[in-house]
């Protein structure tokens, strides 16, 4: 069993190594997306610095990342996608998204890739995770506090629905890899430095 979750972390952790930002910002503007804006390869960078298509597209591209692991996964041990597979999937598709080899460990914040698997993962629950970034997004007008809330909310919604998971301390270190992802943010927003999104 170890080593079958072992082989879906890294299989996971591939899949979320592809650099769809940096990709479809090479093939759209030509340009390396971690040379512009925030250096960032995620969809918020991409919407600054080469617009809504490449924005857009990179968005869908990292949370199908994050659902097609968590799909996959169950497949691989024969389980239902609420087994040790599928969060193991989550944690890995983060991970590889944050710290992808294909790009020498410079990755992105893993957002959307976590979106995605939650949402594969646990449909409902998600939606009240993914309700509350869409709020905080909208009162703050800022991409980096939707995310933070959404990594916040979706542990303790998983909990507060679903109850005691023997897989959760694997979920809640994903969150907690994207929040972490996040320092930067939260020293430009404590500093009242972040830019809204619209801004560059």
């Amino acid at each position: 069993m170890i080593l079958d979750l072992a082989l879906v972390f890294v299989l996971s952790y591939l899949l979320g190594a592809v650099p769809s930002g940096y990709l479809l910002v090479r093939r759209l503007r030509g340009s390396d997306i971690r040379q512009e804006g925030s250096g960032n390869i995620g969809a918020t960078n991409a919407l600054r610095t080469a617009g809504w298509a490449a924005g857009l597209g990179t968005l869908i591209a990292d949370m199908g990342k994050g659902a097609l692991a968590v799909l996959l996964a169950p497949r691989l041990l024969g389980a239902g996608p609420s087994e040790p597979a599928g969060a193991v999937a989550v944690l890995g598709v983060v991970v590889g998204h944050a710290f992808p080899v294909t790009l020498r460990f410079h990755g992105g914040k893993g957002v959307a890739c976590a979106v995605g698997g939650s949402l594969a993962l646990f449909p409902r629950i998600s939606l009240i995770a993914l309700a509350a970034f869409l709020a905080a997004v909208a009162l703050t007008r800022r991409v980096s506090v939707g995310s933070i809330v959404f990594a916040a909310v979706l542990p303790l919604a998983v909990l507060a629905v679903h109850g005691p998971w023997p897989e959760f301390p694997i979920l809640l270190a994903a969150c907690a890899l994207v929040v972490a992802r996040h320092s930067g943010n939260i020293a430009r927003l404590l500093a009242g430095k972040e830019p809204k999104l619209g801004e560059r």
